[in-house]
């Protein structure tokens, strides 16, 4: 990651402060470092699992550029036999269970590549797994848009208030 006349080269990258739950990731880090973040690209179809408490999974749909995975994210590439919305939906949907039972005595529970690679994943056809791991896609897609949505209603009702509505001080 560095330039010919070995100057830092700036990179995007995602670090465990951006992942947020509901498959949501705020922004991206521009670091001029490559020891700030590894070497390993993020490709869409990958899966980004905090490994600190609280562990958040990310389905990677679209990526433009490119985006490095920063410390303490593991990433998940899915094999030919698995769809990724579906593993993405599984790891979501029990990535508590699995923290818990991996934790071993700490105050801080944390993941490693290892512990994800024992988990036990049912496997329907490669057809359920695709309607499965979809409607789980676009159930999050669907509450990040409505989010979005409420925060924007709420911010044209506070303008709409501080701009057209007078308190009845200011009439006199």
């Amino acid at each position: 990651m560095q330039s010919k006349d070995k100057n830092p080269v700036s990179v995007k990258c995602i670090t465990v402060a951006q992942l947020l739950p509901k498959n949501s990731i705020e922004s991206f880090d521009s670091v001029a470092e490559s020891t700030s973040c590894s070497d390993i690209k993020i490709l869409a179809g990958d899966i980004l699992i905090r490994r600190i408490a609280p562990s958040y999974v990310n389905y990677i749909d679209k990526v433009e550029g490119d985006i490095y995975v920063g410390n303490n994210l593991i990433i998940i590439r899915a094999k030919s036999a698995v769809d990724s919305r579906y593993l993405a939906f599984y790891l979501n949907t029990y990535i508590d269970t699995i923290i818990k039972q991996c934790a071993k005595g700490t105050a801080m529970p944390t993941l490693n590549r290892g512990d994800l690679e024992r988990v036990m994943l049912p496997l329907p056809s490669l057809q359920k797994q695709a309607i499965l791991g979809n409607l789980w896609f676009l159930s999050t897609l669907r509450e990040s848009k409505t989010e979005q949505l409420h925060n924007l209603i709420s911010k044209k009702m506070l303008y709409y208030l501080k701009h057209h509505i007078r308190a009845p001080e200011d009439k006199q």
